[in-house]
């Protein structure tokens, strides 16, 4: 009976498992997408990362089925179905979207099943939430680090509220309450508003200190002070300010004192530095060395400009937030040397950093693909230019000759010494002179004929 019951849980397990696995997709999704919302990956087989992807897509799966989520996922192979990739702007791979009709989300987290299924589930709901009692606004300020609320109930602000809110939702999520669900500390001045809770505090949109709503949401997206990689990193390039990061590498005690008193500076001077400056942490420096195209020393303290592609390193690491404060004032004052840019210089060498990039990726990753792609062509070039030297040199050899004895030919010194000697031989065969063909021609016929 055991035995029995074994095989019937393994049995089941492993037809769960192959009825969870993601769908295979091809064109018909393009017919499909207006069917319901659709969790895609765009893949290469060939693609290391999409194969590293692959035991978390199936996760996601399994679990988006088993809590009866409409979402539906699936991929597609990008390489066979190219037209299907080309209509959904896939240049990289794997490729992750949310497609909701003609709409499509692109996830740009990390590669995780939480991080996947939390985005899913965001951009798949409505793009403002109710927040209908005390109880669900204190779930939602414990599970979410950063949201964004609308409270009051103008139509006219709900409105604007909703269509800003369309182009961040990837992001972030909104909510919406009246006044008198919130809790006694928190009360903002006007009604209606929008409120951000983020770093266990909240933040009243002020329209004449603020500027418009979008800007406004752009840069409190983020909480003050975060880890940065290269995903959050992209994102902090669309808030229009620059970056301040604390590269702290190992966890060493200048690394640790370095991140604590940035964080600091980050939520204590909020509103002094708060317009111009997003405040982070990264644990190595490679990423940045690879924007930078050069090594930076661990720890440091960094500032970088997206607008412009410049950067400023501290000449020394800060031992204080006093330190720190003084050498973002400098860098927003322009008393600091700006290092990098996108100027000319700056391209070009970015041009042939990316190649050396390249050529190491691929050299470390599958050494004889490498070998073919680069081997195989400059084989070609080499046989090419012998030949071409070779052929050069016969025909030089050929030339040459040609025109020897064309020369001879058509010498005059050649000429005379052809003349003189025809004449030499003329007289050597004949003794005889002027005066004897006289004389020979006045003798009779039969002197003539006796000689």
């Amino acid at each position: 009976m055991a035995m029995l019951l074994f095989s019937v849980l393994a049995v089941g397990a492993v037809f769960a498992e192959t009825v969870c696995q993601p769908m295979e997709l091809d064109e018909t999704l393009l017919e499909q997408r207006k069917d319901g919302v659709w969790l895609v990956e765009f893949y290469a087989p060939w693609c290391g990362h999409c194969k590293s992807l692959e035991p978390v897509w199936n996760e996601v799966a399994i679990e988006m089925q088993a809590s009866m989520s409409p979402i539906r996922v699936g991929k597609l192979d990008a390489t066979v179905h190219t037209g299907v990739a080309s209509e959904f702007e896939v240049h990289g791979f794997p490729t992750i979207k949310v497609i909701k009709g003609d709409l499509t989300y692109n996830y740009r987290g990390p590669r995780t099943k939480d991080d996947i299924m939390d985005f899913a589930n965001r951009v798949a709901g409505p793009a403002v939430r109710l927040l209908t009692s005390s109880a669900l606004f204190d779930h939602t300020r414990q599970r979410q680090p950063v949201f964004f609320l609308y409270v009051g109930s103008d139509a006219a602000a709900q409105g604007s509220v909703h269509r800003n809110c369309e182009t961040v939702r990837c992001e972030t999520q909104f909510f919406a309450t009246s006044r008198n669900i919130l809790p006694e500390d928190i009360q903002p001045l006007d009604d209606p508003t929008v409120l951000v809770f983020k770093d266990d505090t909240w933040f009243n949109f002020d329209e004449a200190g603020n500027g418009d709503l979008k800007s406004w949401i752009s840069q409190e997206l983020f909480p003050s002070f975060l880890e940065i990689n290269s995903y959050s990193l992209y994102d902090l390039s669309e808030s229009g300010r620059a970056v301040v990061m604390a590269i702290a590498g190992e966890k060493t005690e200048e690394a640790l004192r370095l991140k604590s008193i940035l964080q600091s500076v980050a939520i204590e001077s909020h509103k002094q530095f708060h317009q111009n400056y997003q405040f982070g942490f990264m644990k190595g420096p490679d990423y940045m060395n690879n924007i930078l195209m050069s090594e930076l020393p661990v720890p440091c303290l960094l500032v970088y400009n997206f607008s412009n592609r410049q950067y400023f390193k501290a000449p020394k690491l800060p031992s204080s937030a006093s330190d720190v404060s003084t050498f973002l004032t400098a860098v927003l004052n322009g008393e600091e040397t700006a290092l990098g840019g996108d100027g000319l210089g700056q391209r070009l060498k970015r041009f042939v950093f990316d190649i050396k990039q390249t050529v190491k990726s691929i050299m470390s990753v599958s050494p004889l693909l490498a070998c073919i792609m680069f081997g195989l062509p400059l084989g070609v070039i080499g046989i090419m230019c012998y030949w071409m030297c070779t052929t050069d040199d016969v025909q030089g050899q050929q030339g040459d000759s040609w025109d020897t004895s064309d020369d001879e030919a058509e010498s005059p010194e050649a000429l005379s010494c052809d003349s003189g000697q025809m004449i030499r031989d003329a007289t050597a065969r004949s003794d005889v002179g002027p005066s004897d063909l006289e004389d020979e021609s006045s003798k009779p016929p039969e002197e003539k004929k006796m000689d």
